[in-house]
């Protein structure tokens, strides 16, 4: 099943009287419950790509589907309830809020969704899946690096989307640690079929990932299987 179709997507940004061509005519199908890296160098246009892919920016032109929906014609506050139903991400800074416990964190996308019923069952069972179970009172900067992912990695699952958008996810990590995260990523795709996607230069991202695709000034530079 096609959980992510990108259409001819390109992607313009005016700064003063020049125009930077982050994306040119993008192609792309992400299958549901694929572990995926749209990889390349800094200024290859994946991060524009994965905010699109995101619903966070709009494309100059082309077709963007999310989960069979057409989101270039929704409003924003649609596009909000998108993201919130759907989409789950995970940034390379965290993007934790200090003053909200590990438990408060990672509830507060079920708030987005006005969900009443069962939130705390759903955090509780969300922080043992990522071993976190013991630090639901900490406040983040009670926590390591690793640890801090793991929130995120919690909180972004916690509302059961279908896709996962993972930014350079282990670039503020070591390598062991960021090793740990990959494989609790991929064991978590694996338990609970969520597709992730992920913008990186992470070789191991790439070695791990069932399908890299290429970006090279904005173009698609290669598609290949790994698996």
């Amino acid at each position: 099943m096609k959980i992510v179709y990108v259409g001819k997507v390109t992607k313009e940004f005016h700064l003063g009287s020049t125009v930077v061509n982050a994306l040119r005519d993008i192609d792309l199908t992400v299958e549901s419950g694929e572990f995926m890296a749209i990889a390349g160098p800094s200024g290859s246009g994946k991060s524009t790509l994965l905010n699109i892919i995101g619903c966070i920016e709009r494309p100059t032109s082309g077709e963007v589907r999310i989960d069979g929906v057409d989101v270039l014609n929704l409003s924003s506050n649609e596009l909000a309830q998108v993201r919130a139903a759907r989409i789950g991400f995970i940034f390379q800074t965290f993007n934790l809020l200090p003053v909200l416990s590990v438990a408060e964190n990672v509830e507060y996308p079920l708030h987005l969704k006005r969900e009443r019923d069962g939130k705390a069952g759903k955090v509780a069972s969300i922080l043992k899946e990522v071993g976190l179970e013991r630090f639901s009172r900490h406040k983040p900067a009670e926590l390591s690096g690793g640890q801090r992912q793991r929130v995120a990695i919690a909180r972004a699952l916690v509302g059961s989307p279908s896709i996962i958008l993972a930014d350079e996810p282990t670039a503020n990590l070591d390598h062991n640690t960021g090793t740990e995260i990959l494989n609790l990523m991929k064991g978590l795709n694996k338990k609970f079929g969520t597709t992730f996607i992920f913008s990186t230069h992470d070789q191991k991202i790439m070695a791990l990932a069932d399908r890299v695709v290429e970006l090279r000034d904005g173009m698609t530079a290669g598609d290949r299987c790994t698996t």
